[in-house]
């Protein structure tokens, strides 16, 4: 068993198909990465550029597996924008 460098929780590695090792949270026996609380973020705001911090910024319909980008007309930035969390 090793600990979490973040939150300090007990997990243990698997390995994925590609051969890297996958932290797996102990107690549940979910992918770490995705519940431990150290790593939860604030979402980015999608109507403000981020590297300019304009708000003149086009929303653009996403490609492949992006939900959306988003580009801003003042600096010509460009990003992709995460898909929303559902609400349940």
């Amino acid at each position: 068993m090793a600990t979490c460098r973040e939150c300090g929780a007990r997990i243990s590695f698997r390995l994925t198909a590609n051969g890297k090792k996958q932290p797996i949270d102990a107690a549940t026996g979910e992918v770490h990465f995705a519940v431990c609380p150290a790593r939860q973020k604030e979402p980015l705001p999608d109507h403000v550029c981020l590297k300019c911090g304009s708000l003149n910024v086009e929303r653009l319909p996403g490609s492949g597996p992006h939900y959306g980008a988003l580009k801003c007309r003042d600096c010509g930035a460009h990003r992709w924008l995460p898909k929303p969390p559902t609400e349940e």
